[in-house]
């Protein structure tokens, strides 16, 4: 038997799921550009040698506005949805 994950993701506000949402946001044209940038630094990347397919590296915005490679662990942990509703209930 299969869990319904929609009960379980839905918003008792508004009714959307969290899926629905990440879907809306990753639609948004900023958005849109913000991952073009990233997926053009890394076939630059790994056209120059700097990263290979498969070494867990990923393009990373700094604070700063640059692009730097950096380990896909690191980076995604410190943008993940877990980080950021921890974050919420302190």
């Amino acid at each position: 038997m299969k869990k319904d994950s929609s009960k379980r993701n839905r918003n008792a506000t508004d009714g959307a799921t969290y899926t629905d949402k990440k879907k809306a946001y990753n639609a948004r044209p900023d958005q849109k550009k913000y991952r073009t940038e990233l997926n053009k630094a890394n076939a630059e990347s790994q056209k120059k040698g700097v990263t290979k397919v498969g070494d867990s590296k990923d393009m990373s915005h700094t604070n700063k506005g640059t692009i730097v490679v950096e380990d896909s662990s690191k980076n995604r942990a410190r943008n993940s949805r877990t980080k950021s509703l921890n974050k919420k209930k302190i």
